[in-house]
């Protein structure tokens, strides 16, 4: 597991373009990324799914998929990499 400060570093290691600027080096589809934004906005599952018209489930597997791509363990890291690439 990444303590804060490695998924903080990580996450600028990673760095992308915002959303509105297309960019091939993007890790991340569309949608993934307009969910980990509401995740890093405090956003639960529900709420997501509820605000997307998806199920929570598609939610969560959106977030594990997103995870996996980045080598992340949990939302949080996720949180991390959103604000430190300015998707927040």
């Amino acid at each position: 597991m990444m303590d804060l400060s490695t998924a903080l570093e990580r996450a600028r290691t990673l760095r992308v373009r915002p959303v509105d600027m297309p960019s091939i080096d993007m890790p991340l589809t569309p949608r993934k990324v307009e969910i980990v934004r509401m995740v890093a906005a405090g956003l639960s599952n529900k709420a997501i799914a509820t605000r997307l018209s998806i199920s929570v489930r598609s939610v969560e597997a959106h977030l594990d998929q997103a995870r996996t791509q980045l080598g992340f363990h949990n939302r949080a890291q996720l949180a991390a990499w959103a604000v430190a690439n300015r998707l927040v």
